[in-house]
């Protein structure tokens, strides 16, 4: 067995050496790479864990096939979370430029309440598991249940399950939120 496939089958398998070397050599490059990219640390602590995830799912298909070395599939996941996150941040900026440009007209009360609204949702969607922010994530862009559950690694029934418990989850979080009551009480 070569180192790569060493590497794969430690990845598959999760033994702590191998999960701990891969981290040792190959965080600080993506490290780099989000703080050059208007990211932090801890941003890139939670890219580099999230693409930990995706590539011991992927590698736990024995359909998958690797056409480059890990160190460089790890670096090209991590790439590709970090840039959906801008995407994601560029959007909430963008909005709330919107926001900022809005004459001060009878709609502005609605705006800032739409706003605030996103806010305490996006508030509380950080504050689930990884595991649920993915979930939640792909079924929010419309993936099919079949989709998700191949994705995660999930039977269908479960991933319909799981689903279930992270948006319980999400409801839970936004209503406990400062500020929620408030905006509750202005749609009566």
């Amino acid at each position: 067995m070569n180192k790569q496939e060493e590497l794969i089958a430690g990845i598959r398998e999760g033994h702590r050496k191998v999960l701990s070397d891969i981290y040792k050599q190959n965080l600080p490059k993506i490290s780099r790479y989000v703080e050059r990219n208007s990211g932090s640390t801890q941003e890139a602590e939670d890219v580099f864990q999230d693409a930990i995830i995706v590539v011991h799912r992927k590698f736990q298909n024995d359909q998958f096939t690797l056409s480059c070395t890990v160190e460089t599939y790890l670096f090209a996941v991590s790439k590709n979370i970090w840039q959906s996150r801008l995407r994601r941040k560029k959007r909430m900026v963008q909005q709330t430029k919107e926001l900022d440009e809005i004459e001060l007209d009878g709609d502005v009360f609605r705006h800032i309440e739409q706003n605030e609204r996103f806010r305490i949702y996006k508030e509380s969607f950080e504050k689930l598991s990884d595991e649920c922010k993915k979930v939640l994530s792909m079924f929010f862009d419309g993936a099919k249940m079949k989709d998700i559950a191949e994705e995660m690694g999930y039977s269908e029934s479960y991933a319909r399950k799981k689903k279930f418990e992270c948006k319980s989850k999400l409801v839970d979080l936004v209503k406990a939120e400062p500020g929620f009551n408030e905006l509750a009480t202005t749609n009566d």
